[in-house]
């Protein structure tokens, strides 16, 4: 965030706008929106004074934001201005000051400050072919790289997966982007085999920006003949939060994960309770995992039937305590 301290002089007149000094400026969140907040005091010390106060944006297609009624003391007190109607871009914005008590105006200049555009903050951390037993996924690992955008100011940005033509689905949309990283999977099952060099298109619908991010190339092998196995066969099949269905062979499973803890339990569901099932510990592969997430957690099992599970993780160093939930469903 910009903290910008000022020493903002009060102007010779006789106004009563004069008197108005703003000592700091600072672009900060408030209940998860963006405020210009200023301290601002009333230098004069003679009694308490009402004015109106506008934040001027100096963008033609940027509203004024208002704060029509503000009583300043002689001590410095806090003023704010939604940012909620600026688009991305820098800005030189200036304080109109008028004085409900001798209607007098007085405009100052303030710090400059910029707001970043979420498709500048959305980081490429992994990508690749995952190669499942009936499926083949192509997955996307994005992070947000920007402390002052929430996960919830991406969901204008769409991603398109480029240089695979004959992929199922290509196309996916943001609706939250997590600093620690979020998953996303295109299908490339129907491929035709061969070498692929693919890259992510991204487009912000609402602040009509682009970019490209360069991805991991990677290979569709030609199928060799193989007896097609019996259509009757059972499997058991892996799902959960940000991670696509993978089916084993019945009754064994496994499940992967990256995460920023380390270890915990894994829990059962029988009712409406949680029962342990056995204690587990990650390794840390940041060959498999990316840095915000470097232990990758291998969870194996057998199951006759479909369960509810979750991992209970512990507290590792500063990173919270969190459940993650999984099902396993048999076929």
């Amino acid at each position: 965030m910009n903290l910008l301290f000022l020493n903002i002089t009060t102007a010779q007149g006789s106004g009563y706008a004069n008197c108005v000094n703003v000592s700091s400026a600072q672009v900060t969140k408030e209940f998860g929106n963006l405020v210009y907040a200023l301290q601002v005091n009333d230098v004069c010390d003679a009694g308490v004074r009402s004015y109106s106060l506008t934040l001027l944006s100096n963008k033609y297609s940027v509203p004024n934001v208002f704060n029509s009624y503000v009583i300043l003391y002689g001590y410095s007190t806090k003023v704010t201005f939604s940012l909620k109607n600026f688009k991305p871009g820098r800005y030189q914005p200036a304080l109109e000051i008028l004085s409900s008590k001798d209607f007098e105006k007085r405009t100052i200049s303030l710090p400059e400050f910029t707001i970043q555009a979420p498709l500048d903050c959305v980081q490429l951390d992994r990508s690749g072919l995952d190669s499942g037993n009936l499926s083949q996924n192509y997955s996307l690992i994005l992070s947000n790289a920007c402390s002052e955008l929430d996960s919830f100011s991406f969901g204008n940005i769409s991603l398109q997966l480029m240089g695979v033509i004959g992929a199922q689905f290509s196309y996916q949309k943001i609706y939250s982007l997590s600093e620690y990283g979020t998953s996303f999977n295109f299908n490339l099952n129907g491929l035709s085999p061969g070498s692929y060099f693919p890259t992510l298109y991204l487009k912000d619908e609402l602040n009509s920006g682009s970019k490209n991010l360069p991805l991991t190339p990677f290979a569709i092998q030609k199928q060799t003949n193989t007896p097609s196995r019996v259509s009757t066969s059972k499997q058991v099949c892996i799902s959960g939060k940000d991670y696509s269905e993978e089916c084993f062979d019945y009754p064994d499973w496994t499940y992967e994960v990256c995460s920023p803890n380390q270890s915990g339990k894994v829990q059962i569901q029988s009712g409406s309770n949680w029962i342990f099932g056995w204690n587990f510990k990650g390794t840390k592969d940041l060959d498999r995992c990316y840095k915000a997430q470097p232990f990758l957690i291998t969870i194996t099992g057998t199951s006759t039937k479909g369960a509810n599970l979750r991992l209970a993780y512990t507290k590792y160093q500063s990173k919270a305590a969190f459940y993650s939930y999984f099902k396993v469903v048999v076929r």
